[in-house]
């Protein structure tokens, strides 16, 4: 059936089939990278005729992508020990990522692949780069000799590279010491994008100062900043780097010379202006952290008296701002310290009214406390909650039949005795759930429609693994 597709047709389908899409290609890597990037099978599609495999070898070959040095040496084979000489697949190679395996398979792979647009020790003068990526995770290249070649045969490279216009690097990267004279002269370049942390981190010189020496650079983007950078401090940047510096992503990018140059704080402040409760609510949202629902072990770090401090100086400020803060206060407790988390649940569970306020219970996982911390209080509103907070399924006793709770992610120890698994049939919305059982016991199985957005399940104890796992 597929003979009758124009030869145009099919090989536009497996370009589109074959080929690995640039988001996949450029992406950052993360300690869960290489267990998220399952092996290919698409290549499969060759083996579905002459035609097929003939039209298909060059968008198969476009690019690749090498995860380990055993990877490197299986492509370097694949390329360079091929019986028929006529066919080089090599030569459709254009775009390469190299994770690992820096040596000879590497060095084989790049002979055989004349085309390409890639990194690599001791040919990177050679390469026409336009578009350059610099991946490291936590900083890594600091800890390999590997990684520390590898910045020294960038640089050296950098000032032959006549056609590099952007550099992007990955939120983690840091610019060893080598690099810095190197931007100077790199004589195309004119984007750089970084984060905040590659921004902050100098070792042994400034990056932001080396890069304003390069009068080739227009732009300098920091996607992004948090409450440790304020921009007050980047106003003091270097003085050719500020002008070319810019702050945030796409619609949100600001010059940084576009902020107003002002003291935050006034001796003599104006009234604040009139806006609608909603507008107020909504600064009052970014002020407080309030905003962030993904809470993690990041935003956790800002747990600190002072923003607990800015949330009781918001609800003492007047009484219009007292009855929107009372929201920002419970809604996303940081409660640093196992006196707070005891004082809050006090307060709570004598007052439902703040209870229905709290939409995150949130305590990163090295913490511990001597007794788990029960909560017998209508959290109806709750969206998040840690193990350190024994809510389940004991909330439910506070819904209506047939009413759905609002929560979606939570790890919880189940309580001691026996638990009816009528209970969590108010637990609809759970995307994520992380059960651990050492004395509780359900009394029947889990219906199989329980969780119908169930997403990730992870249970601890055989009495849990025979519940969720009913014989059939």
């Amino acid at each position: 059936m597929t003979e009758t597709i124009p030869n145009e047709l099919l090989e536009a389908i497996l370009f589109h089939a074959l080929t690995i899409p640039t988001a996949v290609f450029e992406a950052w890597r993360t300690h869960r990278t290489f267990c998220g990037s399952p092996r290919s099978g698409v290549s499969s599609l060759l083996l579905v005729s002459k035609r097929w495999h003939t039209l298909g070898t060059s968008p198969l070959y476009e690019s690749a992508i090498l995860r380990t040095s055993t990877q490197v040496q299986a492509f370097a084979q694949t390329l360079t020990d091929r019986k028929d000489k006529q066919r080089t697949p090599g030569r459709y190679l254009r775009r390469l990522r190299i994770e690992e395996g820096f040596g000879g398979a590497a060095i084989n792979v790049l002979t055989a692949a004349p085309g390409i647009t890639t990194l690599y020790l001791g040919t990177l003068k050679k390469v026409s780069l336009k578009h350059l990526l610099l991946d490291s995770v936590d900083g890594g290249l600091l800890s390999t000799t590997m990684g520390i070649n590898l910045s020294k045969a960038v640089a050296g490279a950098l000032p032959h590279w006549k056609q590099l216009k952007r550099i992007d690097t990955s939120p983690r990267f840091i610019f060893l010491p080598e690099m810095l004279p190197a931007l100077t002269k790199a004589p195309a370049l004119e984007v750089i994008t970084m984060s905040n942390y590659t921004m902050t981190v100098n070792i042994d010189g400034n990056i932001l100062a080396a890069l304003g020496k390069n009068a080739s650079v227009k732009v300098i983007q920091i996607r992004h900043l948090d409450t440790f950078t304020p921009i007050k401090l980047l106003q003091h940047v270097d003085h050719f780097a500020k002008t070319r510096l810019y702050v945030g992503l796409g619609k949100d990018m600001v010059k940084l010379t576009d902020f107003p140059e002002m003291e935050p704080v006034k001796e003599n402040p104006s009234p604040l202006p009139e806006l609608p409760d909603r507008i107020w609510d909504r600064i009052l949202d970014y002020a407080t952290h309030v905003d962030n629902r993904e809470m993690d072990d990041t935003l956790f770090r800002l747990s600190r008296p002072s923003m607990n401090r800015t949330r009781i100086a918001i609800l003492l400020l007047n009484k219009r701002f007292g009855r929107l803060g009372l929201r920002h206060m419970y809604s996303i407790p940081h409660l640093a310290r196992e006196y707070n988390v005891d004082a809050f649940i006090t307060v709570i569970e004598d007052n439902h009214n703040l209870s229905r306020l709290v939409r995150v219970l949130y305590l990163p996982e090295a913490i511990a406390f001597d007794q788990r911390k029960y909560i017998v209080a209508p959290l109806t509103n709750l969206e998040k909650v840690s193990k350190h907070f024994l809510v389940f399924p004991d909330m439910a006793q506070f819904v209506q039949e047939g009413e759905t709770l609002s929560l979606q992610h939570a790890s919880q120890w189940l309580g001691e005795g026996l638990i009816d698994s009528t209970f969590f049939k108010p637990f609809a919305s759970l995307r994520i759930l992380a059960l651990y059982d050492r004395y509780g016991t359900i009394t029947e199985e889990i219906p199989r429609d329980a969780f119908p957005k169930l997403e990730s399940l992870d249970v601890w104890g055989w009495d849990l693994i025979d519940k969720f796992t009913p014989a059939e």
